[in-house]
């Protein structure tokens, strides 16, 4: 029932687009006076549309009231065309003449091969196009005649991958090698990728990507940025002071690059206790296999000497 509400919706959008459209477009170079006998014979009949389709039985699919404006409609029972130019972003009109749209809700609708909206529904050789926006304001403001009607969509890039894939969406891109995820998204997307590194984590592996930006659900449109990050395995110490390490964690970096830990619990109530707030080799200082590195722990202060901490002994 939802489908069948959705394409009612679309019928009656359409029928709309197509009024707009016509009223835009003219056939230049046509003759103003034509042959009596012509005019007669190719005139539509007194009231809208071909004789024969106003006669026609009414789709099952068009309700009563629709089907009364479509047939006051001055194209209703003629051939629309439209533009088609191949592109996946613009297949949506063409698609719905592959699934038999526009014949279920009784429109006689077909497409012209072309490359541009500006020069077909321009010179009137078609009713309606669908192109970007860009490729379309300076022609009509500067008076080619055609119309905006509505928008089309606000994005028609996806990644598309098969149907047992485990990339299921951009967070799945994650682990990936970034210079097959970037050839592709290059090069059937056309979008801009930019790689950046940030501090590689104890697990880190060479050249895959831990995150990307925008994240996980937006739209990407073409020619838009996307921003893939992947581990700076440049052999150099981190900082350790900035709480994104714990103990564990940094036992396990410093095996893994061949570095001895010597961590030194000192008393001091100027940080939490646990916090590692210093450390012997500073952060972006090259590694040196078989070295050590002494990190500072903060421990439990105890005064222990009995005086108060803010009276001056030598008083």
């Amino acid at each position: 029932m939802k489908f069948l509400k959705f394409k009612r919706l679309a019928a009656a959008a359409l029928a709309v687009t197509m009024v707009f459209s016509l009223a835009a477009c003219g056939t230049p170079g046509e003759p103003e006076k034509k042959d009596e006998e012509a005019a007669k014979t190719e005139a539509p009949a007194e009231g809208g549309g071909a004789s024969a389709a106003a006669d026609a039985e009414k789709p099952a699919a068009v309700t009563d009231e629709d089907w009364a404006a479509m047939k006051k409609e001055p194209v209703f029972g003629t051939e629309l065309n439209y533009l088609f130019n191949g592109g996946a972003c613009v297949s949506a009109k063409y698609m719905a003449e592959v699934q038999g749209y526009y014949k279920e809700y009784g429109i006689n609708a077909s497409y012209l091969e072309g490359e541009s909206v500006v020069n077909t529904v321009g010179t009137g050789q078609c009713l309606w196009g669908t192109d970007h926006i860009a490729t379309m304001l300076v022609p009509v403001t500067n008076g080619v005649n055609m119309t905006f009607v509505a928008g089309a969509h606000i994005g028609c890039k996806s990644i598309f991958v098969p149907a047992d894939s485990a990339i299921k969406t951009v967070e799945d891109l994650k682990g990936k090698n970034v210079d097959e995820v970037k050839a592709v998204l290059e090069k059937m997307y056309n979008l801009l990728v930019i790689i950046k590194k940030e501090e590689a984590g104890v697990d880190a592996v060479a050249n895959t990507i831990v995150k990307s930006e925008p994240e996980a659900g937006a739209r990407l449109t073409e020619g838009q940025q996307i921003i893939l990050y992947v581990p700076d395995m440049t052999t150099v110490y981190p900082d350790f002071t900035k709480g994104k390490y714990t103990l564990k964690e940094i036992e396990a970096w410093c095996e893994k690059y061949g570095v001895e830990l010597l961590p030194i619990y000192q008393e001091t109530d100027e940080y939490k206790v646990g916090t590692i707030y210093d450390q012997s080799q500073k952060a972006g200082t090259p590694v040196v296999k078989n070295s050590s590195l002494t990190i500072y722990i903060a421990d439990e202060y105890v005064d222990d000497t009995g005086q108060d901490l803010d009276i001056d002994p030598g008083e």
